[in-house]
């Protein structure tokens, strides 16, 4: 899957997983430049990221957490961004709709937070055991 954004604006962005399954999405993240041109996205100004899955924007109950400093985000080589989680973890999440932000850490304050994708994150119901 690839997607292109502009610089500093983030990109929706919808995601399905089954409950109970092993969940893995790799994403190429690209841009594009001034000269209209394609970019791989450069993870340089960011020192990691994270991910919350709730039901609402509004909800306080987070469902789902991804983030680098547990692995489940992978800030890869050429614009790669992966999201991994187990299927003990993906099991206990009800199946159903849910919404989704994924936020960058900068490494100095002209990049201290920034949004990078958001949208749908939908949990389906795993239908043969």
């Amino acid at each position: 899957m690839s997607k292109a954004t502009a610089n500093r604006q983030g990109a929706r962005l919808n995601i399905e997983g089954v409950k109970g399954d092993t969940f893995y999405l790799p994403i190429h993240c690209e841009y594009y430049d001034s000269g209209n041109t394609k970019q791989d996205f450069s993870w340089s100004n960011y020192s990691g990221a994270s991910m919350q899955v709730k039901r609402k924007t509004s909800s306080s109950v987070i469902e789902l957490t991804f983030t680098t400093d547990d692995g489940t985000i992978e800030l890869a080589l050429d614009g790669r961004l992966r999201l991994s989680q187990s299927a003990e973890v993906m099991d206990t999440v009800r199946a159903g709709e849910y919404e989704y932000d994924l936020v960058l850490f900068g490494t100095d304050s002209h990049y201290n937070v920034r949004d990078f994708i958001y949208g749908k994150f939908t949990v389906a119901p795993k239908i043969t055991e």
